[in-house]
């Protein structure tokens, strides 16, 4: 614990920053089975959402320093605790000999837990009520010699007690019950640089409570200070846990504390691997006890002992919990229902399904970031030195999605207008290609074909199950392109709709796949597993998004495995599907030779560029710039022009205008104050940057730079490539 300390005057205290259910509290309640443990939880008095439960006399001394002498008071406050903590070691578990620290930390730690915590209580109370009074006697001693008149004399009074408490607090301290624990064993520490552990769970709250001076000083603040003049060089270590990532920029130094940690558990395999090939098919992954073994332990562990004690209304309730802790609220269905949800919540909930990518550069995006980590379950990856944003997101993790995905098909939230207005706020990046508006296009179509698929009177019960292709497909185009897409078919091979007659998607979300380059049928087993599309590495010229298909209801396997594979464009450029070579790697050593799926979207019409025309009369099917895929492999080629109804099903009328914004990629355009034609074609002639129109390039005498050149209306439909 100690080797990142750099010899620096905090190198004993360790901030442990992440979000809910990763299992900070759980690390540290481990971590006390080597070392004599002091735990602390200063939670507010009456949360008892969460385990373990406050100890409201710990923090009912946090708020009577913030009122006065709050150094002293703290201080006064760990020289206590050290000191009964010392009379407990001395007497429990009497006349036992333990063999090295580690037995003794086992055995205090149980004993701390027995009655109910009795002793932790009664060691709170004590410590809180012996510091108040040392330093209200000596308030009385020094008002005594020297009266206060001024507010100058009462900062000098209160530093003068923490000088006071300072000379004799690593006396009275921390020695003390290193030698209280030394009385114990039979032989001397193991491991002398630390023989006392103390853990702060839940000092978000403190940290926000600021005590008046210029510097904006906190009780945190204060409370790392005083536990620093207990002695930096005693064997003494100091946790503090959150999931309030600001609490370390809050303390205006990251010098007062190691770097913070924030490594904690992830898919951790409870009893045995979380997932073997050929064991569970495609509906038992969309179970929720199956889907809770990923991400963060909370889940897992809580399930697990929920079947251990057969208590099936937990087991039930697995959603719903997973929402409880997504949205931050107990009561997320009626409070969604009623149309009551947060900004926050909304955000939660569209981050965890779409991967929405932030605006860093703005102040608000990175307090944005850091609010949903705190209080809405996204994770940081890391913080970095500098101290000025966190790297942050939301991982794979299929329960928090299913949950986001039961409020995302509530009807009284408007999801695609907050989410167009997120974008107008210019708090997110698009995409340069669309590729936000195509990761909502293909969610909102996924949900309704797994309604389409469960029948109009059947309850949805799970929208993590998959889909059959063909509803997928009729789900996301409109009904006019329905024979023209089913029916598509390349030389030789059965229509689209026979060959994937019995294939199925799960897609509930997307994660990246920034790997080598390499993709082939194990990631797409991978992502299957998990319910969700790849985000492709740009190395992959022929796609940028890849949606798992699996052929039939066999066990999961590579040789169940194929692709759809999406590639967005933003012109009317050639596409490029799949290679031989790609097919070759991505199929390497499979006897079987599925079909596969291309399909292009262009979101957004290139009006600068002739119109394209209809190409689903070409003979051969392939295009300019395209190779054939490997042998036995046919390559099911669509091509998506338009973001329209007229184009995509789950697009009305009422919404086409916000997909519109999500295709948004200017962003000195689409935020500027001024949105009339005018305004607008002032900021363009400021050269921001340049398209073909005259009000960029009304300086050069050439129409087609201009954009005067004839241009057809682009062509909106869905065609055979």
């Amino acid at each position: 614990m100690k080797k990142e300390a750099n010899g620096t005057p905090y190198k004993n205290i360790l901030p442990i920053i992440q979000s809910s259910g990763t299992g900070k509290s759980r690390l540290a309640h481990e971590v006390a089975k080597f070392f004599v443990t002091i735990p602390m939880n200063i939670r507010p008095a009456g949360d008892f959402t969460a385990y373990p439960y406050p100890d409201r006399e710990a923090r009912r001394v946090m708020h009577a320093a913030k009122r006065k002498n709050t150094h002293g008071l703290l201080l006064a406050f760990w020289t206590e605790v050290f000191r009964i903590t010392a009379e407990y070691i001395a007497e429990f578990s009497s006349g036992t000999v333990f063999t090295d620290e580690t037995e003794l930390a086992v055995a205090w730690r149980r004993y701390l837990e027995e009655n109910d915590r009795a002793i932790r209580r009664q060691l709170y109370a004590r410590a809180k009520q012996s510091a108040l009074r040392v330093v209200e006697n000596l308030n009385r001693e020094l008002e005594s010699v020297h009266p206060t008149r001024t507010i100058w004399d009462e900062h000098r009074r209160a530093q003068e007690i923490r000088e006071r408490l300072k000379a004799n607090a690593s006396e009275d301290g921390p020695r003390r019950l290193a030698a209280a624990i030394r009385s114990r064993l039979a032989h001397d520490f193991k491991n002398p640089d630390v023989v006392i552990l103390i853990y702060i769970d839940e000092v978000s709250d403190v940290s926000t409570m600021e005590l008046g001076d210029r510097l904006k000083t906190t009780v945190y603040d204060a409370l790392l200070d005083s536990f620093t003049d207990l002695g930096p060089s005693e064997p003494i270590f100091l946790l503090t846990m959150t999931t309030d990532p600001f609490v370390v920029r809050r303390t205006g130094s990251p010098i007062r504390h190691q770097k913070a940690y924030t490594q904690l558990p992830f898919d951790v395999p409870l009893s045995g691997p979380l997932f073997t090939p050929g064991t569970v098919t495609v509906g038992d992954v969309a179970e929720p006890t199956f889907m809770a073994k990923f991400g963060r332990p909370l889940f897992a562990t809580r399930l697990l002992a929920a079947q251990t004690h057969d208590l099936q209304a937990v087991i039930l309730e697995t959603v719903s919990f997973a929402l409880v802790k997504l949205v931050c609220c107990i009561f997320p269905y009626r409070f969604i229902d009623e149309d009551g949800a947060s900004e926050k919540m909304i955000w939660a909930i569209l981050s965890t399904r779409l991967h929405l990518e932030f605006d860093l550069a703005r102040a608000a995006s990175r307090s944005l970031t850091e609010s949903l980590v705190c209080s809405h379950m996204r994770l940081i990856y890391d913080m970095p030195t500098h101290n000025e944003f966190i790297d942050s997101g939301t991982s794979s993790e299929p329960l928090l999605v299913e949950a986001a995905a039961w409020a995302m098909n509530t009807k009284s939230i408007k999801w695609l207008v907050d989410l167009a207005q997120f974008v107008q706020d210019g708090r997110l990046h698009t995409g340069p290609r669309g590729e936000l508006a195509a990761r909502t296009l293909l969610t909102f179509a996924y949900d309704r074909a797994g309604t389409l698929h469960s029948g109009p009177e059947e309850e949805r019960t799970s929208y993590s199950r998959a889909v059959p292709v063909v509803v997928f497909l009729r789900a996301l185009f409109a009904d006019r392109w329905h024979d023209t897409v089913l029916e598509s078919a390349p030389a030789g091979a059965p229509p689209l709709q026979d060959a994937f007659a019995d294939a199925f998607v799960r897609f509930t979300h997307f994660f990246p796949h920034d790997g080598d380059g390499t993709l082939d049928v194990n990631d797409g087993l991978a992502a299957m597993v998990r319910g969700c599309a790849l985000l492709i590495n740009p190395r992959r010229d022929f796609a940028d998004i890849a949606v798992p298909i699996v052929m039939g209801d066999a066990p999961l396997d590579t040789d169940v495995m194929s692709y759809m594979f999406i590639q967005l464009k933003t012109g009317y450029e050639p596409s490029c599907a799949p290679a031989a070579d790609d097919m070759d790697e991505m199929f390497d050593g499979l006897a079987h030779k599925h079909p596969i799926i291309h399909l292009v979207m262009q979101l957004e019409a290139d009006h600068g560029r002739a119109a394209m025309t209809k190409t689903s009369d070409s003979s051969d099917g392939e295009g300019p710039n395209e190779e054939k895929p490997g042998p036995g492999h046919a390559c099911y080629k669509l091509a998506a022009y338009g973001c329209s109804p007229a184009v995509y099903k789950v697009i009305d009328e009422e919404n086409k205008e916000h997909y519109a914004s999500l295709l948004s990629t200017d962003p000195i355009v689409s935020q500027h104050a001024r949105q009339d034609a005018m305004g607008i074609a002032h900021v363009q002639r400021m050269k921001a940057a340049w398209d073909r129109i005259p009000a960029c390039y009304d300086w050069a005498a050439d129409p087609v730079l201009q954009g005067a050149e004839s241009v057809e209306h682009p062509v909106e439909g869905v065609f055979v490539a």
